[in-house]
């Protein structure tokens, strides 16, 4: 509307412009004809003239530049620039004060150009989360990417740095976990308009390896106070009276003459404040009947394992909470229990769709509606925050829940998470990105069940699985990390030849496998498999499927003829159990072939991979993972055989889909990168093989580092070309 009544202001000037040029162009005239007969001097009409003249000349250029101005497109006024990604917690409309500490933080990220850390210390409960946020907020239009991370487990951190590269852009949701989190960290380090925010953050040093490069802002909200080496500290105190009296003046409690003794004993906290004044704004509760709740039962206050540093009130309103969530829906309160169980990130609604679930909460999760009424009941009582497709508990409501419970409800209820994790489990095809998505939802309520200390069998095997595809997605450190961790957790605790010890001794041993400790690998896939032997049998799977491991370590350590011996048995094995077509003969039958191949026996190898990647590509399909292994090798049996120009068509378009499959950085698309590499140097393209080799060894060294065998080999393919 402004741009219009512009144009139409411009229009009105030029027409008078443009009046007041051929009045004055007539007025000349009429002086230069003496059709003006006038009695003034000559020397009059000839200053008049030229007066007219000047004018009618100034006129035309006004009439000009605003018929220019009024055609223009008007200028639009625009909005901020949204930010390309967010995933920042929503403003709490309840923040008060703090303009000091907001200022000091303000201060600090701007004081320089380059990266600026900062973060923000003291007791649980004081405010830090609060702060950061409501920072996050009040400038929000400086920033076009603000990231939320949730640091209390620095094992998820890699898979939410993948989500922000998701976010802004850079990958995709089957984008492998490495890839994604150097494709956000690239991002960050080539801009300067973003605020990461690392929330619950633990240790120093371990987050340290997780902090980005670039010129942009990180804050980090920790209990601890040791982060001079990674970050300037700020200390965030409780609130003063006035603030805390301000946060609880709202609603039916804003004249109650014990507002002052409620802010008093609640200590200036800002958390029990907030929850104190949602809790009587719901409840139409006096502040006068909170304050003497807290009086009559202090037990409620500190319970069992509970840090001495939660204040009461903050404990007995999440209890009130609970309590009047069970008097309105019983279904709600069964459902914050179970939520309480799980870890502290979302919690997908999807998890509740299994029928192991106690009444009524079966029959409420079986209806969408209901479930998502029971959702509300709880976001109502400020005991949970829930999106689109989850919900979530604040760490510290979770913690006074579960604190609050019997050592057997307690019990009931990891049982029965657990049971509603092992249904969510997609498949057993842990290699099928399709599938990755799943496990990264899943991965925190499993780390929060903590594996090592469960009885259950299922849901150990469902953590060896879980891990098994942190591998398969290119996690390599994380992985090998929780597999030894969870190996020799179980064999000490259940005995070396439990099924689920053996399960982590097999997933342990392909993560030796995959990061170049062959050795290990191969003593580890021997006994794995001596015992399967000699307990299940030579036609049980799982002995099947340590066989396939062992012989892959054998041949990795040069002692070819035992792997092809071991393979030949097995397909024959596998052939006659399950048929030529089954997965796990066709993976045992590319083992084979590749075993040939390193005897020297290229054309039988060649016969077996095609054979395999055509039966692959119907059964699992071409993006696979598996298939595109399996492309691979047949475009390197090309080469072996003379025809170079066959195999440099197969390795780059394998190459490519591996690409976009699993991601550049991926060990599959690195081995594929490399021997397409091999193709083009033995075809003469030395420039182009030159730069994909280099290019290759870079990644390897950073994923793999400089000391694995596929590195060390990418160096010195560089060094002869």
């Amino acid at each position: 509307m402004m741009g219009i009544g512009l144009r139409r202001r411009w229009t009105r000037v030029a027409w008078i412009a443009g009046a007041l040029t051929l009045a004055a162009v007539l007025v000349a005239a009429a002086i230069r004809q003496d059709w003006l007969d006038g009695r003034q001097s000559g020397a009059v009409w000839t200053w008049l003239e030229r007066v007219s003249w000047l004018a009618a000349l100034a006129g035309l250029v006004i009439a000009v530049l605003a018929t220019r101005r009024s055609a223009a497109p008007s200028p639009v006024v625009q909005d901020a620039k949204t930010p390309e990604a967010r995933n920042l917690p929503p403003r709490n409309p309840a923040f008060v004060g703090r303009a000091d500490v907001l200022k000091e933080i303000k201060d600090g990220l701007t004081a320089h150009n380059s990266l600026v850390i900062q973060a923000l210390h003291g007791w649980g409960g004081v405010g830090k989360t609060q702060l950061a946020i409501e920072y996050a907020h009040r400038h929000l239009r400086e920033y076009d990417v603000i990231w939320w991370f949730a640091a209390e487990h620095p094992q998820l951190l890699g898979e939410q740095y993948a989500q922000l590269a998701v976010a802004v852009g850079v990958a995709t949701p089957e984008t492998d976990t490495a890839v994604a989190v150097n494709l956000a960290r690239r991002f960050l380090r080539e801009r300067s308009r973003w605020l990461l925010v690392f929330d619950n953050a633990e240790d120093p040093a371990i987050l340290r390896d997780w902090l980005p490069d670039g010129d942009g802002h990180v804050l980090i909200t920790s209990r601890r106070r040791d982060w001079y080496e990674v970050a300037e500290p700020i200390s965030v105190d409780v609130l003063s009276h006035a603030e805390s009296m301000a946060m609880l003046k709202r609603g039916p409690a804003a004249e109650a003459p014990d507002v002052g003794g409620l802010a008093r004993e609640l200590g200036g906290l800002p958390l029990a404040l907030a929850q104190a004044a949602g809790f009587m704004a719901e409840t139409g509760m006096s502040a006068g009947d909170y304050l003497s709740t807290l009086v009559q039962r202090p037990h409620l206050l500190l319970d069992e394992g509970l840090p001495a540093s939660y204040p009461a009130p903050l404990t007995a309103t999440v209890t009130k909470g609970a309590e009047r969530a069970e008097a309105a829906d019983p279904a709600a309160a069964q459902l914050l229990r179970l939520a309480a169980t799980c870890g502290p990130e979302p919690v997908p609604l999807w998890l509740f769709a299994d029928g192991a679930l106690p009444e009524p909460l079966a029959s409420t999760a079986a209806q969408p509606l209901a479930l998502r009424r029971s959702v509300g009941l709880l976001v109502r009582l400020g005991l949970a925050r829930a999106d689109a497709d989850s919900m979530q508990l604040h760490r510290l409501t979770r913690m006074i829940l579960r604190s609050s419970e019997t050592d057997q409800a307690r019990r009931d209820h990891r049982v029965t998470v657990e049971r509603l994790l092992i249904a969510a489990l997609p498949s057993d095809d842990d290699k099928d990105p399709a599938n990755w998505p799943v496990w990264s939802a899943l991965a925190p309520h499993i780390l929060a069940l903590d594996p090592v200390t469960s009885d259950s069998a299922g849901f150990r095997h469902l953590a060896a699985w879980w891990v098994g595809g942190l591998l398969n997605r290119g996690s390599l450190r994380e992985g090998l990390h929780l597999a030894e961790q969870l190996h020799d957790s179980w064999q000490r605790r259940h005995g070396p030849e439990e099924e689920t010890t053996l399960h982590a001794a097999h997933v342990l041993g392909y993560a030796f496998y995959l990061t170049g400790r062959w050795h290990e690998a191969r003593d580890i896939d021997e006994r794995t498999y001596q015992v399967r032997l000699r307990v299940l049998g030579p036609d049980n799977q799982l002995t099947q499927l340590s066989a396939n491991n062992l012989g892959g370590s054998l041949g990795r350590l040069g002692q070819t003829g035992e792997a092809i011996a071991l393979y030949q048995e097995l397909v024959g094995q596998l052939r006659r159990q399950l048929g030529a077509e089954h997965r796990d003969t066709l993976r045992a039958t590319g083992n084979l072939a590749l075993e040939l191949r390193k005897s020297g026996d290229v054309p039988a190898a060649m016969a077996l991979h095609e054979s395999t990647w055509a039966s692959l590509s119907e059964v699992v399909g071409t993006d696979h993972p598996e298939t595109l292994i399996s492309a691979r090798e047949v475009g390197i049996d090309w080469r072996l055989l003379g025809e170079p120009d066959r195999s440099r068509e197969i390795l780059r378009e394998t190459f490519r889909r591996s690409v976009k499959i699993l991601g550049q950085d991926h060990p599959e698309t690195l081995k594929c990168a490399h021997e397409l590499a091999c193709t083009l140097r033995e075809l003469g393209e030395r420039r182009e093989a030159r730069t994909l080799l280099a290019d290759t060894h870079e990644r390897r060294r950073k994923l793999l580092g400089d000391d694995h065998p596929d590195t060390r080999e990418s160096a010195e393919a560089v060094a002869e070309v």
